[in-house]
């Protein structure tokens, strides 16, 4: 952030003038909580100003200083930068791709259970022993199917028929060589 920017906020969450806001980032290096903090300390901004005592226990109404406030919006600023929703979408594609498995099955026993991280390198790096490997096991009465932290169930349909279909084109292929 500028310190342009920096001023603008600090101007805008402290209702005072350019010069001020400038004069109190400059006595705080920059950091706009230290500015709402001095400007605080000088007059310039009111601090909290309302308290409430009871014996009674019972929710208060809880106040906040400007200097808190300008906090909070710089932290959900960092919250939603680029390098943020980047982190977080990267940590989605890793949680899926390690929370959930490609299952190949034959006769309803689970023959094979791999986390689809591992089937996703073996598709970059072994792609066509990968592909060729899946269709010669999918004429041979293999099935398969996902399961894991994500529901699937979509895909694990057209999985069924695509084994069913399979399944009949094998058996026809047999049933034209007797």
């Amino acid at each position: 952030m500028t310190d342009f920017e920096k001023i603008e906020k600090l101007r805008e969450h402290a209702n005072v003038t350019f010069e001020e806001a400038k004069q109190a980032l400059e006595a705080a290096q920059g950091d706009i909580l230290d500015a709402m903090i001095w400007l605080e300390k000088h007059g310039k901004v009111k601090g909290p100003s309302e308290s409430v005592h009871s014996t009674k226990y019972e929710d208060q109404p809880t106040y906040s200083s400007v200097s808190e406030k300008v906090k909070e919006s710089t932290d959900k600023e960092k919250e939603n930068s680029a390098g943020s929703r980047f982190k977080n979408g990267v940590k989605r594609v890793w949680r899926f791709f390690t929370g959930n498995y490609f299952v190949i099955s034959k006769d309803g026993r689970e023959i094979v259970v791999l986390p689809l991280l591992v089937v996703l390198a073996a598709l970059i790096f072994l792609f066509f022993f990968t592909i060729i490997t899946l269709i010669v096991l999918l004429f041979l009465g293999f099935h398969y199917s996902f399961r894991g932290r994500d529901s699937m169930d979509s895909v694990n349909e057209v999985m069924d028929k695509a084994s069913d279909a399979a399944t009949e084109f094998a058996d026809k292929v047999r049933n034209d060589f007797k």
